[in-house]
């Protein structure tokens, strides 16, 4: 069985998750290939759309919007179409799409039995993949690694949940308006999946449950696989690797990350509060605490904490990533708006208990006492307290949670799981199956 998986690009993010599918989905039973915008790494079976300076050309400047509104969500700018950016609102128009399906047949010369779709903006549109399911006659399974498939644009709903009826007076969009363009392109949507033979995938519990209420996804089955993430690669050290990043053996460090450290979503204010809250509540405790930092800030970015710090910057290489896992005794996410994030499941692997609070991927992984400490959203005397009771453990204790740590790393995010999974819904796309079969649910 042939598949294809798309996905805008194979690196950070969504891209990572793409090409660990695309590895895990090239077996005696399946061959499959990643197409991307622009390939970017040297991964067998991924092929770029863009070719020459033209197609390269065209790709840069769509990335370079996709940064710019990245940018204005970091610093919470207005864009010039009236959104606001912490939804990541973005339209379905043709002129975000960069390839049409003739380009991408062209492209491709590959014939999919199944299409497997991750992340498309500025890349592809919903009606290019209608019209490849069309031209090849096959299903589609979207794996959804956030909520823009559910909604009429945003990536990241908030409170707002009117992606369960047909969207409209969108708060992305400063819109009293029921029949606004949110509401246009959820209509615009559903016109391209209803007739099509189309899963949808969640890779998270609470994302699950979003497609679940979802109005777009009524009468099409719905299921869950959690992020894998290789466990012969991200794996307990022997001996923590401290050093590497000019951190000494005796410090005790609290490992954080996120792409862009200043994006509200990610939680960093809670994070802060947390930390001084941690310094006063646990008074004669922090002198050996160190604060480990990857991901992008802004320019001159410095931390008011009461302790010392290290900013290592974005960890772009796999290996510097797995070391500051294996480096820290306790990973921190504080994501207040999330689907994921990945590094849950790969800090998990690595053996490093996780504090978290309770969204995105974090209530499938982090189990108060045994993998960490699962606190209230947005409660910032939780999430010190849970920062608290892992590096307050000794070291028999915190040997037995680490160990905990990576079983349940493995027992639901090895690589062989996410197959299996994917392999029982190929079995089974002749039919469209039914809504929240418990198998996946799990």
């Amino acid at each position: 069985m042939n598949i294809l998986i798309l996905s805008n690009l194979d690196r950070g993010g969504a891209g990572t998750a793409a090409v660990r599918l695309l590895r895990n989905l090239n077996s005696d039973k399946y061959s499959s290939r990643l197409l991307v915008s622009m390939k970017t790494t040297p991964e067998k079976n991924v092929v770029g759309m863009s070719t020459g300076f033209a197609g390269t050309k065209s790709v840069a400047s769509v990335i370079g919007r996709k940064i710019l509104h990245r940018l204005n969500s970091v610093l919470g700018i207005k864009e010039s179409g009236n959104s606001d950016p912490r939804y990541c609102f973005f339209s379905s128009e043709k002129k975000t799409r960069i390839f049409t399906a003739s380009q991408v047949v062209k492209r491709l010369q590959f014939k999919p039995d199944v299409i497997v779709v991750l992340f498309i903006d500025m890349y592809l549109t919903f009606d290019v993949v209608r019209e490849l399911s069309e031209r090849y006659r096959c299903p589609v399974v979207w794996y959804l690694m956030d909520m823009e498939l559910l909604t009429g644009g945003c990536h990241y709903a908030w409170e707002c949940r009117r992606y369960e009826d047909q969207c409209g007076k969108c708060p992305a969009l400063y819109s009293g308006n029921d029949k606004d363009q949110s509401y246009n392109q959820l209509v615009e949507k559903q016109r391209w999946i209803h007739p099509m033979n189309f899963t949808a995938v969640a890779a998270s519990q609470s994302l699950f449950a979003q497609c679940l209420q979802s109005s777009l996804l009524k009468g099409k089955p719905i299921h869950k696989i959690l992020l894998p993430v290789d466990p012969e690669r991200f794996k307990p050290a022997v001996i923590k690797p401290k050093k590497s990043f000019g951190i000494q053996e005796h410090e005790r460090i609290i490992f954080i990350g996120a792409s862009s450290l200043s994006e509200e979503r990610k939680g960093m204010i809670f994070l802060l509060d947390a930390l001084r809250r941690y310094n006063g509540m646990y008074a004669g405790q922090t002198d050996n605490l160190h604060l480990l930092i990857a991901g992008n800030a802004g320019h001159g970015f410095d931390l008011e904490v009461p302790f010392p710090y290290t900013h290592a910057g974005y960890l772009d290489n796999e290996d510097a990533l797995i070391r500051a896992y294996q480096a820290a005794d306790v990973f921190v996410c504080p994501s207040i708006e999330d689907s994921g994030p990945m590094m849950i499941n790969e800090a998990l692997m690595c053996g490093t208990p996780t504090v978290a609070f309770n969204v995105g991927v974090a209530p499938d992984l982090v189990i108060t006492g045994k993998t960490g400490f699962l606190a209230k959203k947005k409660d910032s005397s939780a999430l010190a307290e849970g920062i608290h009771s892992v590096l307050s453990l000794n070291d028999t204790g915190y040997k037995r949670m680490s160990d905990e740590c990576r079983a349940h790393g493995v027992s639901l995010c090895h690589p062989q799981i996410q197959y299996q999974k994917f392999d029982a819904i190929f079995s089974n796309l002749g039919s469209h199956g039914t809504r929240g079969t418990s198998d996946y649910a799990k």
